[in-house]
């Protein structure tokens, strides 16, 4: 079937995934636009920090839902259906990121008109300065848009590949995977380079593993027993990272907040693998009952990747210029509540604008070029 006359058939369950976790990844970046350090050593830098490193699982979320259906529609293109493939996902990628990009530059000016933020001096029909900007975005707030086009690249012939394989062989393949970003992780420890971390972990790195996951987790039958298993296991590492990141936050956690490297090598090859293959279970097995339930999750999945681009360039950057005591409190609970309410309206403001873009100005080009370029 065409890439172009094929409906898309949208699933609950997976855009209730986006939902959460872009709601978890605007939590992230909240931290450190909103300029606001707490204590260190307190009990309040450990939990602003630990509920940071819980949010980050979302990162592995996003990988695991876009290896499932971008995998999945590989494993089923003819040879005529690569070209189809490759334009139909620049169109989708790279089309929004364009926009964005240029109405961040024109809005970065009207920040400094306004605000007198970002104030460098630059002119805004400075181009080499716009394109040194806009790759800075790239490998900085937007770097998911460079590494899972990375993976869109091999994605044809990782699915028609996959598709071929046994289950046991996947299990090694994703072995292989998650082994290479242990092995990196302690390089990491160890402060040691090798051609692994150098040269093949940017492509074959840990999200590729989740990338493959998200394909493989799909295919398979999970007993009830080995499920409840897996939520035990992610509950027992939550609680137990949690209450060592919070009552002890000077041994785990650097005063910037960066876990100290010794757990940032247990976090990358055991916490997140695990707290993320449960939670993409525990929402892909979720019952959504009711039509306007389904299409509200729908609505807001179907814009994550607009909020994704919209709430750090945009909002977050004015952000800074609220008060103190409204970006941050020293108490435990208020400090994470405050971050929690910004993040909230962060998230409806991104939401309201991705819409509106979406409707007048991507969909309507991206629709007019996939009739000219998918033929």
């Amino acid at each position: 079937m065409s890439l172009l006359k094929e409906k898309k058939v949208r699933i609950p369950q997976y855009d209730l995934i986006r939902a959460v976790a872009m709601f978890l990844v605007v939590y992230v970046h909240s931290s450190f636009m909103l300029n606001y350090m707490p204590t260190y050593g307190s009990k309040q830098m450990g939990l602003f920090w630990f509920t940071d490193i819980l949010a980050l699982v979302c990162n592995g979320l996003f990988f695991m839902v876009s290896g499932k259906f971008n995998l999945t529609q590989a494993t089923e293109l003819g040879i005529g259906g690569y070209r189809k493939f490759y334009s139909k996902k620049v169109i989708d990628l790279l089309l929004p990121v364009a926009f964005y990009a240029i109405a961040f530059w024109v809005l970065r000016f009207v920040g400094i008109k306004i605000f007198g933020a970002w104030d460098d001096g630059v002119n805004i029909l400075n181009y080499n300065v716009f394109l040194k900007t806009i790759y800075q975005l790239l490998i900085s707030s937007w770097w998911f848009v460079p590494t899972i086009f990375s993976l869109m690249i091999f994605t044809p012939f990782l699915g028609r590949m996959l598709s071929s394989l046994k289950i046991k062989e996947t299990y090694v393949l994703l072995g292989l995977l998650f082994g290479c970003s242990a092995v990196i992780a302690l390089e990491n420890l160890l402060g040691v380079t090798t051609i692994l971390s150098q040269f093949i972990a940017p492509v074959f790195g840990i999200w590729a593993g989740y990338y493959i996951l998200g394909y493989v987790i799909d295919k398979i039958k999970i007993s009830t027993k080995l499920l409840s298993g897996m939520y035990a296991l992610a509950g027992a590492l939550v609680v137990i990272f949690g209450l060592i990141f919070v009552l002890e936050p000077q041994l785990s956690l650097s005063s910037g907040g960066e876990p100290f490297p010794a757990w940032k090598a247990i976090l990358s090859a055991v916490f997140y693998p695990a707290v993320a293959i449960a939670l993409f279970l525990l929402f892909k097995n979720i019952q959504i009952t009711g039509d306007k339930v389904k299409r509200i999750v729908e609505f807001v999945g179907n814009r994550a990747y607009g909020i994704y681009l919209i709430h750090f360039c945009f909002i977050f950057s004015y952000l800074q210029l609220l008060p103190k005591q409204l970006r941050g409190s020293d108490n435990v609970v208020s400090g994470v509540l405050i971050r929690l309410v910004i993040t909230t309206i962060v998230y409806l403001i991104s939401l309201m604008i991705a819409t509106i873009v979406d409707l007048l100005v991507v969909n309507p080009i991206q629709k007019r070029l996939k009739i000219l370029l998918l033929r």
